[in-house]
């Protein structure tokens, strides 16, 4: 179940890509924009077990230039950043714990 959208570009190739966090499915789904009205089918990365992403940001987190997602995780107290290549995948960099029952969302 989708949870929360945004707009970026993540491959570079000036058109408009999508990534939404997948709550039910424990990870955030990303499909790349052609710029003709279409998107290529979902590509997936896992945001942990039971983790329960609800809600997610862009911005430069490692200093590299790539565009990287942070993501809040309901379920597992903790926010994830997402490594990005700059070709429209990502890896898990960094985990912050978020205290015991926190529940972050935003």
């Amino acid at each position: 179940m989708p949870h929360s959208v945004a707009v970026a570009d993540f491959n570079n190739d000036g058109w408009s890509d999508v990534i939404v966090a997948n709550y039910g499915t424990d990870n955030v789904g990303v499909f790349l924009g052609y710029g003709t009205k279409g998107f290529d089918s979902m590509i997936t990365f896992s945001t942990g077990v039971n983790s329960a992403p609800y809600s997610l940001a862009i911005g430069h987190f490692n200093d590299d230039n790539h565009l990287d997602i942070v993501v809040t995780n309901s379920q597992t107290d903790n926010v994830v950043i997402l490594f990005g290549f700059s070709n429209g995948t990502f890896t898990i960099g960094v985990i912050y714990s978020t205290g015991a029952r926190s529940q972050p969302s935003a």
